[in-house]
């Protein structure tokens, strides 16, 4: 009886041990399952918020450089506007109507110094205008040189590339008074083409300016032409929209410039 109980003893004892056994198998597998979950939830966190980070600086920088294009692209736009705002004359509101009529017919004019070739085909102080204006009035005259006119017909001026006064400015120029100041939508200069050989073209630039008191001048523009070795003479001519009493040609060149008139309307 007495090694039944003990028997019986032992047999509880060991049950209790498996339980306890069971037990903390189970506690272990819950533990490193629990571990591995939280592992893998932090790494999720982690890597959301790692993409959430880029993303929201990708965005930023995007949104930056948006930003700095489009501030960089209005200030151009605006910097170009007032550019072309300061150099656009203002229009005189007492201005005369033309009516188309040519304004400057029988005006007069000043011009930039003519050529005077003196020994070895150079410039001379001493020497007398080698293509000079015969009566002063040449441009505003109305006369047209005629369809066979040679370079040293007299309607016809002669400008030099070589003179020293285009040498130091750049340009030689003809300025017309009109009397008044007048509404203007078209301004002509007739030049001579390489129809004359000798080095003789159209002009590379004819650029208009207005002014109303003959001394600040405002361009205007460059004139539309192109040279033309069929015919003596072409007109250097621009459309605009401007008011003014005096009014400039400047023209630009590598070599001689020959002008017959201007007109103004």
């Amino acid at each position: 009886m007495k090694k039944l109980a003990i028997l019986l003893a032992l047999a509880l004892a060991l049950s209790a041990c498996l339980l306890a056994f069971s037990a903390c198998g189970d506690d272990g597998d819950t533990s490193s399952a629990s571990s591995a979950d939280t592992s893998a939830d932090s790494s999720a966190a982690s890597s959301a918020a790692s993409s959430a980070a880029s993303s929201a600086a990708s965005s930023a920088a995007s949104s930056a450089a948006s930003s700095a294009a489009s501030s960089a692209a209005s200030s151009a736009a605006s910097s170009e506007a007032s550019s072309e705002a300061s150099s656009a004359p203002e229009k005189n509101p007492n201005a005369v109507a033309t009516n188309g009529e040519n304004v400057a017919l029988g005006k007069t004019y000043t011009t930039s110094p003519l050529y005077r070739q003196g020994t070895d085909y150079k410039w001379s102080d001493s020497a007398d205008i080698t293509y000079p204006d015969t009566d002063d009035k040449e441009l505003t005259d109305g006369n047209f040189p005629a369809a066979d006119a040679g370079y040293t017909a007299a309607e016809f001026m002669g400008f030099a590339a070589s003179c020293p006064d285009y040498e130091a400015n750049k340009y030689a120029s003809v300025t017309v008074d009109l009397g008044e100041i007048y509404e203007l939508s078209k301004l002509s200069l007739y030049v001579g083409t390489s129809k004359f050989g000798a080095g003789i073209a159209a002009p590379a630039s004819v650029e208009f300016f207005v002014s109303e008191d003959g001394t600040n001048f405002v361009s205007v523009g460059k004139a539309n032409y192109k040279d033309d070795n069929s015919v003596p003479y072409v007109a250097a001519a621009l459309e605009c929209d401007v008011t003014g009493r005096y009014v400039q040609a400047r023209m630009t060149s590598a070599g001689w410039m020959f002008v017959c008139e201007f007109e103004a309307s």
